[in-house]
């Protein structure tokens, strides 16, 4: 964590790596993970756990205290792990966001097996309120075998927005629907590219910015153009602005780059923090470079090296 003058110290968290499932007492590995922060300061992880030929969602919850509790070197405690799914299926890429009232709103990619009799796609869906999970909705059936890297943001107003990858042919799609009828899967958009059909995309993340646009910030993993962009939309991802250069990776001369994380402040500055990566002999990751906006990702800082 940063208070604005430094780093806390790191706080191993094993419990996020694996854990003994508290009923059948058999080791899950934790992988996939996606985390929010509640309304209250509690840090929510949803992730994909796997061990004897099962797939598991599972839900962790952890208080974080005020900021005066994070520069301690005491690490904080997590509750026991709730099930939220069980299947021979794959699943993967869990995704928890906040509503309102104190609600969440889980969804996760099954990817079907040859099992199943429906080999296509589906995202599920799952609400948490006062302590208790609804049962799983389908709500989107996609038109692929095979899908991955789910994100999303939730505004109260409007509802929920969904980006994935087409792992067949590495597209990525969205799809929106209104708070009031999202849990009808007809009510949902037909899934839309983000992205031209030529242009190599690596993972692509969204988030809800305090002025009430949706913006991606996404990499461009290879080539001339590799780096960071940014794209917003002013009517809830029905339309899109030409791309914002975030980071250019050819000035730094990094070959590869990918995995943008991004926050906003309230004074309305934006944060973003990229991976870059060499590729001798295969992708490593090998540093972490920070950017500052201003001006609501129109201009950016120049990348700055804070880990190496």
């Amino acid at each position: 964590t940063w208070n604005g003058e430094e780093w806390s110290r790191p706080e191993k968290q094993p419990i996020l790596t694996g854990f003994g499932d508290p009923d059948t007492h058999r080791l899950v590995n934790l992988a996939c993970q996606q985390m929010d922060l509640g309304a209250d300061n509690d840090l929510f992880v949803a992730g994909c756990g796997s061990s004897e030929g099962k797939q598991d969602v599972w839900l962790l919850e952890r208080t974080l205290g005020g900021e005066e509790e994070w520069f301690l070197t005491e690490s904080g405690t997590w509750g026991e792990p709730t099930a939220l799914m069980s299947t021979v299926d794959e699943l993967s890429d869990p995704l928890i966001m906040p509503g309102s009232d104190n609600l969440l709103h889980a969804f996760w990619i099954d990817n079907g097996t040859d099992l199943a009799e429906d080999l296509l796609a589906k995202v599920y869906y799952s609400s948490w309120n006062e302590g208790v999970w609804s049962r799983q909705v389908p709500l989107l059936n996609l038109d692929s075998a095979k899908a991955d890297q789910l994100a999303g943001v939730y505004d109260p107003d409007f509802g929920p927005f969904l980006l994935w990858r087409d792992r067949e042919s590495n597209t990525h799609f969205s799809s929106l629907a209104s708070s009031e009828r999202m849990l009808l899967p007809t009510a949902w958009s037909s899934p839309t590219p983000l992205f031209e059909p030529e242009e190599l995309v690596g993972h692509a993340l969204p988030y809800l910015g305090r002025d009430g646009l949706i913006n991606v910030i996404y990499a461009r993993p290879l080539n001339e153009e590799r780096g960071i962009y940014l794209k917003r939309s002013a009517d809830f991802g029905k339309s899109w602005s030409e791309p914002t250069a975030v980071f250019d990776a050819v000035a730094v001369d990094t070959p590869m780059v990918d995995l943008p994380a991004i926050a906003q402040t309230k004074n309305g500055d934006l944060h973003a923090i990229i991976t870059a990566y060499s590729l001798d002999p295969e992708p490593v990751a090998n540093a972490l470079y920070y950017a500052r906006s201003n001006d609501k990702g129109e201009t950016w800082s120049a990348a700055e090296l804070i880990a190496e």
